[in-house]
């Protein structure tokens, strides 16, 4: 069975941030990756590989592409406005080649709470003291078509984020 290392040769995945709403006083919300999220290798067929970022763990299926490797979180920090609510949302993206499609789901963590902030579904995130949320990145990588095993692809996802009155 051929094997596809993910991230490191084959398929990585990138954040497009977008934001475009500013505070009275123009703080800008803030967002930096501080780590990739990786599935590290991954069987060359159709199926998933899903991420649980609650439990921190692979969920296996039959359908499931992963291999038992250890996949590694990804990692996220917002910087926003001390005291304020900022609205997250996640979206998928298929891949340029049309064979993968990423479904990101994340848990944000800030002082007033934790947030699970599932794919293209906007979660408001209240922002403590720090003005700082962790978002820790996990979710399902789709393969939908069959891959070869040379082949490089990547992923990708959207995030948006802005702050809410």
């Amino acid at each position: 069975m051929n094997k596809i290392n993910i991230v490191k040769s084959s398929v990585w995945l990138a954040a497009l941030f977008f934001s475009n709403q500013l505070l009275a006083d123009n703080k800008e919300i803030v967002l930096k990756e501080v780590k990739k999220l990786d599935f590290n290798t991954v069987f060359a067929r159709v199926g998933n590989c899903h991420f649980d970022v609650e439990k921190q763990d692979l969920v296996h299926s039959d359908s499931s592409v992963c291999t038992y490797s250890i996949v590694e979180k990804g990692q996220l920090k917002l910087i926003a406005e001390p005291l304020t609510t900022v609205e997250i949302e996640f979206k998928s993206n298929l891949s340029v080649e049309g064979k993968v499609i990423f479904n990101p789901e994340a848990l944000a963590i800030s002082e007033l709470g934790k947030y699970s902030i599932l794919t293209n579904k906007p979660v408001a995130v209240k922002v403590g003291a720090s003005g700082v949320v962790d978002i820790d990145l996990g979710g399902t990588l789709k393969v939908i078509s069959q891959l070869g095993p040379d082949l490089k692809l990547s992923a990708s996802y959207g995030v948006e984020y802005q702050y809410i009155k």
